[in-house]
């Protein structure tokens, strides 16, 4: 017997005229529900022990609380997966099973206890973040092209083209001004046209600063900053300031990240499903990744507090509070008595 534990694998076999059986089918509504809860709550209470809060907490805040949204799209089709995997060797009694999963070792654990031969095969790929792939887009004419980027090399990218972009056209804010200035996080000028136009009515500057793309990607763009008035910030331009205690900042994250991960049975309890830990599958992949995103958050929060000191920001525009990036920001802005407005309460759909 096939199962597919993914939409992608059934469509392929489907493709091929494949008999398979879903794994969704082995789910009822009580395990959904069940799936969820856990998602949830897992994600907002992982990192809020006590040793590890205090090993976290970075400038009064804790590091794992804002990457929340990133994490819970990251852990709810893993947890949904070992759910399958136990309904499926629950009601089916397989005597051997061939698997090609990242959770091998959590099928392993079953199998090794239940007295089931396994044969594993390992992905190549592994279950990424949210934000880790940047997928984009483009018209040429009437030609759509779509194309992915790695975080890093999308990071790298946005900065050449941005660095490139003020100083050609002369839109970077010069922040020290007697005017009060209006700061905007990560608009999209094509979409908020009219907002900029509006705002740049009132006797305020208005700064954009766009840290997960662009504000500037096509001369539509282009056009509505120029005609709005509005200029562009960026964290980077401060970053000679920190370097030498962002350095320090870093290495002493890393000592207690070890710390962290070493609490290897409390991993191993809250990442379990029916009595069997799938922790030592996502381990690698999910220490990797948090490391990465906790170093991003330290180096922001530090070149925020450095934009807040050299500039007259008395206000926050923004449209939503979820992302990492948001998080950062508003957190260092509270420290200097900068009020936020925002407009819109989401979650990805």
């Amino acid at each position: 017997k096939i199962i597919t534990l993914n939409y992608l694998t059934h469509k392929i076999l489907d493709r091929h005229n494949i008999n398979h059986d879903v794994g969704d089918y082995y789910l009822t509504d009580a395990d959904l529900t069940a799936i969820d809860d856990y998602s949830i709550k897992t994600t907002s209470e992982w990192y809020d022990d006590q040793t590890i809060k205090k090993l976290l907490t970075f400038d009064d805040i804790n590091l794992g609380s804002l990457i929340e949204v990133e994490i819970w799209q990251y852990l709810t089709p893993i947890y949904k997966t070992a759910l399958q995997i136990t309904k499926i060797i629950e009601k089916d009694k397989p005597k051997k099973i061939i698997s090609h999963t990242n959770l091998n070792d959590f099928v392993n654990k079953i199998c090794r206890k239940r007295g089931i031969d396994a044969i594993l095969y390992d992905p190549q790929t592994e279950p990424s973040l949210h934000y880790d792939i940047i997928n984009i887009k483009y018209n040429i004419g009437n030609i759509p092209i779509s194309f992915n980027l790695s975080r890093k090399n999308f990071l790298h990218l946005k900065n050449i083209i941005e660095k490139i972009n003020l100083s050609f056209f002369n839109l970077e804010s010069k922040l020290i001004n007697k005017k009060k200035s209006i700061l905007l996080l990560d608009f999209n000028p094509v979409l908020y046209d009219v907002l900029l136009n509006e705002l740049s009515r009132i006797d305020k500057n208005v700064i954009l600063l766009n840290q997960r793309r662009p504000a500037i990607w096509n001369l539509n763009s282009l056009n509505i900053i120029r005609n709005s008035d509005c200029k562009i910030t960026r964290l980077v331009r401060f970053k000679k300031s920190i370097s030498s205690k962002l350095e320090r900042e870093i290495s002493t994250l890393s000592t207690r990240l070890k710390q962290v991960w070493s609490k290897e049975q409390y991993f191993e309890q809250i990442f379990s499903v029916s009595g069997y830990t799938f922790w030592h599958s996502i381990k690698n992949g999910l220490t990797k990744k948090c490391e990465l995103r906790f170093k991003e958050s330290i180096e922001r929060i530090m070149l925020a507090h450095e934009l807040f000191k050299n500039s007259n920001i008395s206000v926050i525009l923004e449209w939503a509070e979820t992302g990492q990036e948001e998080k950062e920001i508003l957190h260092v802005s509270k420290k200097y008595g900068i009020s936020s407005v925002i407009l819109q309460h989401a979650m990805f759909p």
